[in-house]
């Protein structure tokens, strides 16, 4: 990670007070209601009691409605500005968007990989027009798996920790850091310092989870932890993706325990998902074990940026019960993997492929979302072509890194 030039700095402050000032006041009816009635509750029960009403959102984003509560402790102004949730998230899409920028020591092209990301509409559609958090989440996951690369694994634990307490979704990359750590460590473990990052981890997870232990309540929080995993029992929920490829009909009330051969749509995704991320993770897998085969062995950045992207591409492109925002922190780990190949075409077809996903169901702009643009099988074809886009190359690379050992 390199430091941030001060021109960068001043970049993103114009941008910020910029869409401090444009970001709208509406956004998903629905979400927006749930943060009201959400708000209502934490009001007259406080954060420790949280869980015993509707709310389903992991602890660190009820922090957020603690915030609100503390600072406007008029209810009526606080439903009133719902939308100032928005300004929060906002400071982690520029977050993320520095983190990228400091990928590069070069000041004109730290600005333009912040600006790649600030001004364009489809990274911002998730905060500012539709009023969602997974930017949040998206961050937390994205500078774990820099701090992994970077060989700061204490640091990439407690991140992926935060993440996880932000949005459960972010268990995906589990497998990627995983990899990347055990890569990293030295032949000979200290298992002094395995066992303190591991107290670390445990500590902060308490810290986290506090005021459900004090309150009596963290019983609750693991019925909600448990609820996640079938809160949605649909095929898609409007996401764009595989199923729309295979199965006729509108998909968002057909169920996701039908069958086909035996196995339920739900099983099926679950196979194909785990599957490709196994196919996806095999470069990974070589470099590690060659590595402790006391071999020479790289961890090309790049690979590792492009199991990223794949690895969420993959958990929206197979799963059932799929949202349509849930291929946001694909932004991310694109963007850093055409920062290292020049291949920014793949960042705007996915960015492309999210906005017509998005859009469609949010209709912010009023667009005409009946064209064949906005059909969920143009969608999931897109989506086909980003993932074709960085599987290929990562193969490529990584046949032509073992031609090159032979």
């Amino acid at each position: 990670m390199n430091k941030i030039h001060p021109s960068t700095y001043i970049v993103a402050g114009i941008f910020f007070i910029l869409y401090l000032i444009l970001t709208p006041v509406r956004g998903h009816v629905y979400d927006m209601g749930c943060w009201k009635v959400w708000l209502e509750h934490i009001y007259a029960k406080g954060l420790g009691h949280s869980y015993e009403g509707v709310i389903n959102y992991l602890p660190l984003h009820l922090y957020e409605f603690k915030i609100v509560t503390l600072l406007f402790h008029s209810r009526e102004y606080a439903y009133d500005h719902i939308h100032f949730f928005k300004y929060f998230t906002l400071i982690f899409d520029f977050a993320s968007a520095l983190l990228l920028a400091s990928f590069s020591s070069r000041k004109n092209v730290q600005i333009g990989l912040f600006l790649a990301l600030i001004l364009n509409i489809s990274y911002l559609h998730n905060t500012i027009f539709w009023g969602q958090f997974d930017t949040v989440f998206s961050f937390f996951v994205f500078a774990s798996v820099v701090a992994a690369v970077r060989n700061r694994l204490l640091g990439s634990a407690v991140l992926f920790l935060i993440s996880l307490n932000f949005k459960f979704q972010a268990i995906l990359f589990f497998p990627l850091l995983f990899l990347i750590f055990i890569y990293q460590m030295p032949l000979k473990m200290d298992w002094k310092k395995i066992i303190y990052g591991a107290l670390i981890v445990i500590f902060t997870q308490v810290i986290i989870i506090i005021p459900w232990i004090l309150s009596g309540t963290s019983s609750a929080f693991i019925n909600v932890l448990k609820g996640l995993f079938g809160l949605y029992t649909y095929v898609s929920l409007y996401a764009g993706n595989v199923w729309y490829l295979m199965l006729p009909g509108e998909l968002r009330w057909t169920a996701d325990n039908n069958s086909w051969h035996g196995l339920t749509f739900k099983l099926w995704g679950l196979i194909m998902l785990s599957v490709f991320l196994l196919i996806t993770l095999i470069p990974l897998i070589s470099s590690v074990w060659t590595k402790w085969k006391n071999k020479s062995a790289q961890l090309p950045v790049e690979s590792v940026f492009a199991i990223g992207a794949l690895s969420v591409m993959a958990f929206f492109f197979f799963n059932t019960q799929m949202h349509e925002r849930y291929t946001f922190p694909a932004f991310l780990f694109i963007a850093a993997y055409c920062y290292y190949t020049r291949y920014w075409w793949i960042y705007v077809l996915f960015s492309i492929a999210y906005f017509l996903n998005n859009e469609k169901m949010l209709d912010f702009f009023h667009l005409n979302t009946k064209s064949s643009w906005f059909d969920m099988p143009t969608i999931a074809k897109i989506c086909l072509l980003v993932i074709l886009s960085l599987l290929i190359p990562l193969f490529l690379r990584f046949k032509k890194e073992n031609v090159e050992k032979i």
